[in-house]
């Protein structure tokens, strides 16, 4: 697999609502997307095409790499190369923050 090219991620300082986090948080719920029979109209929406697949998260830390299904399941084990392109890729964890 081709290393893509890493782009500058924003200070904490540069998002709105941002709060430092001293320690890697477990699992987040996601939202989750409700059936429509069609996209909302006007300019101010953004619209996301609902691929078949896995909706998965990645939590990259110095304890690790994991992956978690959209419902908290751990599947790591399940896609080990997957997770090890991620442990792989150089992220690290963002160095802890003062609050």
């Amino acid at each position: 697999m081709a290393k893509r090219k890493r782009t500058q991620s924003p200070s904490l300082a540069d998002v709105e609502g941002a709060v430092p986090c001293l320690i890697m948080p477990g699992f987040l719920s996601p939202q989750l997307a409700t059936l429509k029979p069609k996209p909302p109209a006007g300019a101010d929406w953004i619209h996301e095409i609902k691929f078949d697949g896995y909706r998965a998260q990645v939590h990259v830390s110095d304890k690790g790499t994991r992956i978690f299904t959209r419902s908290g399941l751990d599947w790591t084990k399940r896609f080990t190369a997957i997770a090890a392109e991620f442990a792989g890729a150089g992220l690290g964890q963002a160095p802890p923050q003062p609050l």
